[in-house]
């Protein structure tokens, strides 16, 4: 646990949000030798980081096909190759750091049990091809499933984010990142030195502001309470009679449902998930 920020303070970058987005980007900017502060409104890791089924894939439900359409084959390619990297980034610092954080390699399943989805996984199945994804078709799942079609990303992986990015937050103190918890940032002040503003009125000033919350905190450009909401989705840890063979799944009919195995005090469980909303 952290403290709460009871002054102002000047660093070269104020990271507000203290998931793995904001803690991700720290190292990195501590790898570039700048002074770093990350600020959580409430604990770290305890929003959605520590709440995931803890998927590292570049595979997010049916996206590719709708992708391609809306920003072009170039951009598609280059969302793509970011996720890739970062599960390599990811993989290599589990590595360098020998942490123990459960990751292991996994073919990602997006199955569908409708003839309506049939056609949708045809469509990314010919995106996925056109993006040089590699991938495999199925047309029956390795469990009882009744299912029409599967289209499986292959290489992609899991891991137990929370063990994973304990190991940085403590490569983080070494390094001096100064890190603060129960401090709520409300407002930006703009000028060649920005300052984050919290809700007690302190001020956080740096040459770089990095909004790193799962909901932008500030307001002041793009309008984004208009434009974007929250959603929720809930998950069972569930001790199965049959075994979840190799891979993880994700259902593109609603309600969708996920399953990935994990590990929980040496016995291994199935997390089931799904059933979102706003």
């Amino acid at each position: 646990s952290f403290p709460a920020v009871h002054e102002d303070l000047t660093a070269d970058v104020i990271i507000v949000g203290g998931g793995i987005t904001g803690i991700a980007t720290a190292f990195e900017m501590t790898e570039r030798g700048l002074d770093v502060i990350i600020i959580d409104a409430d604990q770290l890791l305890q929003g959605t980081t520590g709440h995931t089924t803890a998927k590292i894939t570049s595979q997010h439900d049916v996206y590719y096909h709708e992708l391609i359409q809306q920003i072009g084959m170039p951009k598609a390619r280059l969302y793509v190759e970011a996720n890739e990297k970062a599960k390599e980034l990811i993989q290599a610092r589990v590595k360098e750091y020998d942490i123990d954080c459960q990751l292991e390699i996994k073919d990602a399943y997006l199955y569908t049990k409708e003839e309506s989805g049939v056609k949708k996984l045809k469509k990314e199945l010919d995106a996925y091809k056109q993006l040089g994804i590699d991938r495999e078709w199925k047309t029956a799942l390795p469990f009882d499933a009744d299912i029409k079609a599967a289209l499986a990303m292959t290489q992609q992986a899991q891991f137990h984010p929370l063990h994973y990015l304990n190991a940085l937050i403590d490569q983080l103190l070494e390094r001096g990142v100064r890190i603060y918890e129960q401090t709520t940032a409300v407002d930006v002040k703009e000028g060649n030195r920005p300052a984050v503003v919290t809700q007690d009125g302190h001020h956080l000033t740096g040459r770089y502001i990095i909004s790193c919350s799962h909901f932008p905190f500030y307001d002041g450009k793009g309008l984004y309470f208009t434009r974007i909401h929250p959603e929720q989705s809930y998950v069972v840890a569930a001790k199965t009679t049959k075994p979840l063979p190799d891979g993880m799944y994700l259902g593109i009919d609603q309600p969708a449902h996920s399953l990935r195995t994990a590990e929980w005090h040496g016995e291994e469980v199935v997390l089931i998930g799904g059933e979102g909303h706003k």
